[in-house]
């Protein structure tokens, strides 16, 4: 009996493979066995290849030396058939490998942190733990974006980047975040006053970008002694009021122009282009009146004369019949006085009061009844006709 074959048991050498096959080719000639096949395999691997050899020269078939049955067909085929089928297990065997990873499979692998066989709040869709800023966006996990960091559109904590959304990124030009404060315009940038964007808990009342006809360089309203210059308002200068240099309506001072501003040394400011002879000097100083020096009223041309006057007051008439409609603030002012107080009727008198004739030569009564207001228009108070008044410095 032939010893049989552990064809699984070992890896099978090329060369004893070879030696087989030879044998089954040339024993399949003469029908009959003469010779048994023994091959064996040594406890320590080797094949007696002396054995082999010996058993395919003498036999003339080795069909049943696979088998150690003995006797099989004449042509050989059973033989050839089981050798084919050695080859092809060996063959399979030798050839097997396992497949390689594959992310999505649900099998965590060596080279995978985890695998949920698709992306899941914990697991991305290339087996990887999913952590915001890891660069691979995670939409189970709640990421709208993953730029591996802050970017122009993509905030560090994975949202896009959005003014308002209370996530400073400067990569997209924010400043600061978390709406309109006293630190932070609403569009994201510090507050700056001249920026173009009106915060009002800042303080700001309005941002022109600038200086405009309706708002100051600081933010502010336009408003004459606000102490802020604006020459888009038309202020020439603004000191918060009258100074040496500045009159109270926000132009340079300058006598003959109707203010009066002591804090420059003038006394007097009729309006007028600066002369001497008028009640106020070329230099807006007061000059007192001499009696009888007159004039009529700037805006209705009634006539007026003085009666009488020194440095503190000037007692002024109407002059003509009948009197007429007079504005006592402007007409002391033109004399070089600050201001009018006593105001009365005269009977029709000429620098007296409901008495025979009168006049700047020769005064009569100085009474003042608080006759003759006809109210205000456009010039200021109106005395209106036979009346008298009295102009005053302080």
């Amino acid at each position: 009996m032939g010893s049989t074959v552990h064809w699984m048991d070992r890896p099978v050498r090329p060369t004893l493979l070879a030696l087989m096959l030879v044998g089954c080719a040339t024993g399949g000639d003469s029908g009959t066995d003469t010779g048994a096949l023994s091959v064996g395999f040594g406890d320590n691997g080797n094949t007696n290849a002396t054995e082999a050899s010996a058993g395919a020269t003498s036999g003339d078939e080795m069909d049943d030396g696979l088998s150690g049955s003995g006797a099989g067909p004449a042509d050989g085929t059973q033989g050839a058939t089981e050798g084919d089928s050695a080859d092809t297990m060996v063959g399979d065997t030798v050839g097997e490998s396992s497949a390689g990873p594959n992310c999505g499979d649900g099998v965590v692998d060596a080279d995978e942190d985890c695998d949920d066989a698709g992306e899941t709040a914990t697991c991305t869709l290339q087996c990887t733990f999913s952590t915001c800023g890891d660069g691979v966006v995670n939409l189970t996990a709640g990421e709208a974006c993953d730029d591996a960091g802050e970017s122009a559109t993509c905030d560090v904590d994975c949202t896009f980047a959005e003014c308002g959304d209370a996530v400073v990124n400067a990569s997209a030009g924010e400043a600061c975040e978390g709406g309109e404060t006293a630190v932070c315009d609403a569009d994201c940038t510090a507050v700056m006053c001249g920026d173009s964007t009106v915060n009002a808990a800042a303080g700001e009342a309005c941002d022109d970008g600038g200086e405009s006809a309706a708002c100051d360089v600081d933010c502010t309203a336009v408003s004459c002694g606000d102490g802020v210059a604006n020459v888009a308002a038309g202020e020439a200068c603004d000191d918060a009021g009258q100074s040496a240099s500045c009159d109270g309506d926000c132009t340079t001072v300058a006598c003959g122009d109707g203010e009066v501003n002591m804090a420059a040394g003038e006394q007097c400011d009729d309006g007028m282009a600066p002369a001497n002879g008028d009640g106020c000097s070329a230099t807006c100083q007061s000059e007192i009146p001499n009696a009888c020096d007159g004039g009529t009223d700037p805006l209705t041309g009634s006539a007026w004369v003085v009666c009488s006057a020194n440095a503190n007051q000037a007692w002024v008439s109407h002059a003509q019949a009948g009197g007429g409609n007079f504005h006592p603030q402007l007409i002391c002012s033109e004399l070089g006085y600050s201001g009018y107080s006593s105001i009365g009727g005269t009977c029709g008198n000429v620098c007296g009061f409901c008495e025979g004739a009168t006049s700047c030569l020769a005064n009569g009564n100085q009474n003042f009844d608080g006759g003759g207001d006809c109210g205000n228009d456009a010039g200021g108070p109106v005395l209106c006709i036979t009346v008298h008044w009295l102009c005053t410095n302080p």
